[in-house]
């Protein structure tokens, strides 16, 4: 359901009355339109088709021009398309390799822990490895938080082999 992708415990812990602006998912947000205007809308020159993270830096731009966001669990959206894992990792790694372009448009802190690009070891054959594992085992593991974790995980780290991607330090 995509649920893992979303950092809900950032959401949880904050005022759901004055979310930060990493807090901003298009999923399902509704906005007056002149605001959106005002602020230039989504940047799709920026953010072509295939790529990721126009929805937070838009979200940046509109908490920088005063917006509050506010946190309303009881508006729902229904996204029915599941992915395998495989899909999820590719979409992580968009992600990772979006944060970078984040980064670079001042965008700070959207996807990834500070100080990454001293820190780091990324290899996409470990990635590989680990997602296949991962997969593997779902057939045996009766665990359903210890797989969550295990996704999370492997997860992650696809994003920061995107990242990692955009530098030439794989």
């Amino acid at each position: 359901n995509g649920a893992h992708l979303l950092d809900w415990e950032f959401i949880r812990a904050q005022d759901p009355d004055n979310l930060h602006w990493r807090s901003f998912w298009s999923g399902n947000v509704s906005l007056k339109r002149l605001f959106c205007l005002e602020v230039g809308g989504f940047d799709a020159l920026r953010f072509p088709r295939g790529t990721a993270g126009e929805d937070l830096e838009f979200g940046h731009r509109l908490q920088q021009s005063n917006m509050v966001l506010h946190f309303r669990p009881d508006c729902l959206a229904y996204h029915t398309r599941s992915s395998s894992l495989g899909e999820l990792v590719m979409r992580q790694r968009v992600l990772g390799r979006s944060a970078r372009r984040l980064s670079q448009l001042g965008v700070t802190d959207a996807y990834l822990p500070g100080n990454l690009e001293r820190d780091f070891v990324a290899s996409p054959r470990a990635l590989e490895e680990m997602a296949a594992a991962a997969s593997e085992a779902q057939a045996w593991c009766d665990d359903v938080q210890a797989l969550e974790r295990m996704y999370g995980c492997v997860l992650q780290y696809a994003v920061v082999v995107g990242y990692a991607e955009t530098t030439g330090t794989t």
